[in-house]
């Protein structure tokens, strides 16, 4: 009877650890690195009924997305606002859309050269 008592003990204590270690497992939470250098955000902007419209890029200048089993969970990301810029404007971004968009009427790049998300 001992000896089943025995058996019985260390069976359950094993189903127990092995339960135990799969839980752990399952709340594993990894954090990605942006690599800002060779990332961007695209952007697209239009005019009321989108008869035309403007696109270019902004760059980051870091980030990372936390992860919990295969889940995106959140994240940080820092913008540099300075490096907006317009598809139909590389060469003078100061007209057009962009001045525009720099200026107070929109986000006021001088005063707030960084975005977060």
């Amino acid at each position: 009877m001992k000896n089943l008592i025995r058996t019985l003990i260390i069976i359950f204590s094993i189903s127990f650890i092995s339960q135990a270690q799969t839980v752990e497992k399952k709340n594993t939470q990894e954090t990605f690195i942006l690599k800002a250098s060779q990332s961007e955000i695209n952007w697209t902007g239009s005019y009321l009924f989108k008869y035309f419209e403007h696109k270019g890029t902004v760059c980051f200048k870091e980030g990372e997305l936390y992860s919990t089993d295969g889940a995106i969970t959140g994240g940080s990301f820092l913008i540099d606002m300075t490096t907006i810029s317009n598809e139909e404007y590389r060469l003078d971004n100061s007209n057009g859309p962009i001045g525009h968009l720099k200026n107070s009427d929109f986000f006021e790049v001088e005063k707030y050269s960084e975005a977060s998300l």
